[in-house]
C-alpha cells in the first residue's frame, strides 16, 4: 500500500499508495483525498495515491512485481446478500489471496457493505439502520449532503459528484473513520452475522465496511491522526 521516496525541495516524504478500483467515484474520491492531504500544511507528508480501475486483482498483479509494488488495496462492495454478489465478492477475495501466494504482493480488500455510498453518507453522518437494497442510499445521501438528486446514477454523474465531494473537507474524512468505527464496534456488540474466506472477515450484515481501516493509516501515516492504541 505504501512506498516512500523523499520529495526533492521539501523536508516532506511522498509516501505512495495503490488502490485498484471497480468504479469512478472510487478513483474521484482517492484522488480528492491525496488533494486534501497535500494542501494541508500539517501533514509531515505528501501522498501520491494511484487508484487504478479493475475489476479483477489477478489480472491487475500478473505482470506487476512486488518489489516495485509490494502492498495495494482493492475497493469494492458485496451490492446485495444474492447468492451471485456473494459469490463475486468470494470470488474477488480468492483472487487477491492469488496475489498474495503466486505473487507475494500484500493485496487487502476495502469493502463496502452494501456500497461505496455508506462510506461517503458516513463523512457527514452516522448511518447505523440496515437497508433493504442498494437503492435506499439515495435519501441518506441527499439529506447528509443537502442535494435533491432523483436516482443513484443521477448522483454519480461526474460533475454531481466531484461538487459533492467539495462538502468533504480533512474533517469530514476524521469524521467518516469515527462512524466507520463504531459500526465496527457495534457489529461486534450485537454479534452481526459475519463470514470468513480466503483468511478475510467480512459481514454478511449491513451496514459494515473496512474501507475506513486504510485511510486512517494514511492519516496516521501523514499524522493526522494518533495511532490506535
Amino acid at each position: 500500500m505504501r512506498n516512500e521516496k523523499k520529495n526533492q525541495g521539501s523536508k516532506k516524504t511522498n509516501l505512495q499508495y495503490w488502490f485498484t478500483v471497480e468504479g469512478d467515484t472510487e478513483k474521484w474520491y482517492l484522488e480528492h483525498v491525496q488533494k486534501l492531504i497535500n494542501s494541508v500544511d500539517g501533514a509531515k507528508n505528501h501522498v501520491v495515491l494511484e487508484p487504478k480501475k479493475c475489476k479483477s486483482p489477478k489480472s491487475f498483479v500478473k505482470n506487476m512485481n512486488a518489489l516495485i509494488t509490494p502492498r495495494i488495496t482493492h475497493l469494492c462492495d458485496i451490492e446485495s446478500k444474492s447468492q451471485e454478489h456473494l459469490g463475486n465478492f468470494s470470488n474477488v477475495l480468492s483472487e487477491l489471496q492469488f496475489a498474495r501466494k503466486d505473487k507475494e504482493i500484500q493485496y487487502e480488500i476495502g469493502y463496502s457493505n452494501y456500497t461505496f455510498d455508506l462510506w461517503i453518507i458516513l463523512h457527514k453522518q452516522q448511518l447505523m439502520t440496515p437497508l433493504s437494497d442498494r437503492t435506499k442510499y439515495l435519501p441518506y445521501i441527499n439529506s447528509a449532503y443537502s442535494k435533491k438528486f432523483n436516482s443513484l446514477s443521477e448522483y454519480k454523474e461526474e460533475d454531481n459528484f466531484k461538487k459533492l465531494l467539495d462538502c468533504i473537507d480533512i474533517d469530514s474524512i476524521k469524521l467518516a473513520i469515527q462512524n466507520a468505527e463504531a459500526i465496527d464496534d457495534y457489529n461486534v456488540k450485537i454479534g452481526a452475522k459475519s463470514k470468513k474466506e480466503y483468511g478475510v472477515k467480512y459481514y454478511i450484515d449491513n451496514p459494515a465496511l473496512s474501507i475506513h481501516i486504510f485511510i486512517r493509516q494514511i492519516f496516521e501515516d501523514c499524522g493526522l491522526l494518533e495511532k490506535k492504541k
